[in-house]
């Protein structure tokens, strides 16, 4: 599609990624998916959520992707050793079209960002409402893999330095 590579197949190549990588420990891989922004993108080997709705395909499409890429890496033997980060790259946007195509969403939605991390062996006991910003992504990373007191010029990890800032 005009953004880049379908997700699906990116998410394919990002296997095959993974299998070349396993043997050269630490790594990092990083992916960006771009089915999911306007105005959707199609791809015939994920089903079809809504006929005729792109956007909301193209959503759950990445959606559906994401989901089998993540259980083939659960199957890989990197995986109980492996930190997981899976965040969306903006906020969902207030407008219009918006709020017809999305009519059950609550309010609280818009103006947030997605973040899900999963960790072999750090127990986070926060609430899941954790106020961050993008900056802050580093330095939690970077203290979920055992870097520790590590100055930043911007951002702190929202694991082990959050009981200084603001919970929403």
């Amino acid at each position: 599609n005009i953004w880049g590579l379908q997700d699906p197949m990116l998410f394919d190549e990002a296997l095959i990624m993974l299998d070349t990588l396993k043997d050269r420990q630490p790594f990092n891989l990083t992916l960006l998916t771009v089915n999911s922004h306007p105005p959707g993108y199609e791809y015939s080997g994920c089903p079809v959520y809504m006929s005729g709705n792109t956007l909301l395909n193209g959503i759950h499409r990445t959606d559906y992707a994401l989901g089998r890429f993540v259980k083939e890496i659960e199957q890989m033997e990197i995986y109980e050793n492996t930190v997981v980060v899976i965040v969306g790259d903006h906020v969902m946007f207030k407008s219009v079209a918006n709020s017809e195509l999305f009519k059950n969403v609550p309010a609280s939605w818009y103006g947030r960002t997605y973040l899900s991390i999963r960790t072999p062996d750090v127990t986070v006991d926060h609430p899941r409402n954790i106020f961050g910003i993008t900056p802050d992504l580093a330095p939690t990373i970077l203290d979920l893999l055992g870097f520790r007191d590590m100055d930043f010029i911007s951002g702190k990890s929202l694991i082990s330095e959050r009981s200084k800032y603001q919970r929403i």
